[in-house]
C-alpha cells in the first residue's frame, strides 16, 4: 500500500507540473508529456489499488484529467477565440486568406501578430488562468489526502 500512497503523490506532482508547464508556451510539450506520463501511470495501477483508500485519488486523477482537458480547456480555448475575435482587428488576417499573393499574405499575418501579440498574449493568459487554478487545487486536495492515507471522499465532485 506504501507503493500506492507513493504512486498517487508522484502522479499529482507531475499533474501539478504538466499544468504549469503547459500555461507557458516554450514549456507546453514537456508538460503535455508529464501529463501524459502522469495518466499513464495512474491507469495503469487502478486494479492493483482497488479496496483502498487509493483507488479513490486514481479516480479523481481520472476525472480531473477527463473534466480538465475535454471540458474546461476546450471551453477557455473557445471563449479565448472569441474574445481574440472580438477584441483584435483581423481583417489584416482575412484579407491575407483572400489573396493570391503567398508573399503578401504572410506579411499580412506577421503584422497582425506584430500588432495584437499583446492582446492575444494578454487574453489567453485571462482565460487559462482559472483553469489552471482550477487543476492545480485538485492536484493540491488530493496529494494532501493521500499523503495523510486518507481517501477523496467525493470524487465525482468537479471542485
Amino acid at each position: 500500500m506504501n507503493d500506492l500512497k507513493k504512486l498517487c503523490m508522484v502522479t499529482y506532482g507531475l499533474y501539478g507540473i504538466s499544468a504549469v508547464l503547459q500555461f507557458f508556451e516554450a514549456t507546453l510539450l514537456p508538460g503535455l508529456l508529464a501529463l501524459v506520463i502522469a495518466y499513464i501511470l495512474m491507469r495503469s495501477k487502478r486494479e492493483e489499488a482497488k479496496d483502498t483508500p487509493y483507488a479513490s485519488h486514481l479516480q479523481w486523477m481520472n476525472r480531473t484529467f477527463w473534466i480538465g482537458t475535454g471540458v474546461i480547456v476546450p471551453v477557455a480555448v473557445i471563449i479565448a477565440t472569441v474574445l481574440v475575435l472580438t477584441f483584435t482587428d483581423i481583417t489584416a488576417v482575412v484579407t491575407a486568406m483572400n489573396g493570391d499573393n503567398p508573399d503578401a499574405m504572410m506579411g499580412n499575418i506577421q503584422g497582425y501578430i506584430a500588432d495584437n501579440m499583446k492582446k492575444v498574449n494578454m487574453i489567453v493568459s485571462f482565460t487559462l488562468v482559472p483553469t489552471v487554478v482550477w487543476w492545480m487545487r485538485r492536484c493540491w486536495t488530493g496529494y494532501a489526502l493521500a499523503k495523510e492515507g486518507s481517501p477523496v471522499e467525493n470524487v465525482t465532485t468537479w471542485l
